[in-house]
C-alpha cells in the first residue's frame, strides 16, 4: 500500500463518524465498515459484515421507505437506527449510489454522523411550541366566552339603569358595576388581540 493510501486508511479508522460501504447485489452486505461503529452503536464491524440484513433489523420501521430514494442519486437522510442497548439513536447519512456500467444501483457507500442529542432537542423545541399553540387555543375560547357574558351583563345592567323609580344607591351601585364590566371588557378586547394568531 502506498504512504497515500496508508494515510487514507488510517484517517477513516480513526473518524468519529461511521463509513461504510454496503452491496446490494452479488453479495448483499455491508463491504466495510470503519470502526467508529462501535462507539455509535455498540455493534463491531464484524458484526455488521455477519448480518447482511443487519441494516434493515436495525433500522426504524417508520424510517424504511425513506431509503428508497437511494437510487435518485446522492442524498443526506436522517435515519433511526438502534444500538445495541436498545435504544434509538438519530444518524445522520450522506449517502452515495454506486452503479455499473448498465445503470443499475450496486452499491452504497456512505458517511452517518449522531445527531441524537440535537434531534432530541429540536423534537422538545417543537413539543414545545405544540403546547403553547394548545394553550393559546384554550385561551382564545375562554377569552371569547368572558367576552361573550360580560357583553351581555353590560347590556341588562343597562336595560336596568335606565328603569324609571330606582333609588340612588341603586343607580350608583348599577354605574359602579357598568364601569367595572366596560373596563373588563376592554382589558379581554385587548387579550384577544394580542393573542389572535398572526396572519
Amino acid at each position: 500500500m502506498s504512504e497515500n493510501g496508508e494515510l487514507f486508511r488510517q484517517l477513516v479508522e480513526r473518524a468519529p463518524d461511521v463509513i461504510y460501504l454496503y452491496r446490494l447485489r452479488s453479495t448483499l452486505g455491508f463491504a466495510y465498515v470503519n470502526p467508529a461503529i462501535v462507539q455509535v452503536l455498540g455493534y463491531t464491524a464484524d458484526e455488521f459484515y455477519a448480518d447482511p440484513e443487519i441494516f434493515r433489523k436495525l433500522l426504524h420501521p417508520d424510517d424504511r421507505p425513506l431509503i428508497e430514494t437511494l437510487a435518485q442519486g446522492p442524498s443526506t437522510l436522517i435515519l433511526r437506527w438502534q444500538n445495541k442497548a436498545g435504544d434509538w439513536r438519530w444518524l445522520e447519512h450522506h449517502f452515495a449510489p454506486i452503479f455499473d456500467t448498465a445503470g443499475d444501483l450496486v452499491a452504497v457507500e456512505g458517511i452517518a454522523r449522531d445527531v441524537t442529542e440535537q434531534a432530541l432537542r429540536d423534537a422538545s423545541q417543537k413539543n414545545q411550541v405544540a403546547e403553547l399553540e394548545q394553550f393559546r387555543q384554550i385561551v382564545r375560547l375562554a377569552a371569547h366566552q368572558l367576552n361573550n357574558t360580560l357583553t351581555e351583563a353590560v347590556g341588562l345592567l343597562d336595560i336596568a339603569r335606565h328603569r324609571n323609580n330606582l333609588l340612588p344607591p341603586v343607580t350608583l351601585l348599577i354605574d359602579q358595576a357598568l364601569a367595572s364590566l366596560t373596563t373588563a371588557t376592554q382589558q379581554v378586547a385587548k387579550l384577544q388581540e394580542e393573542i389572535r394568531p398572526k396572519q
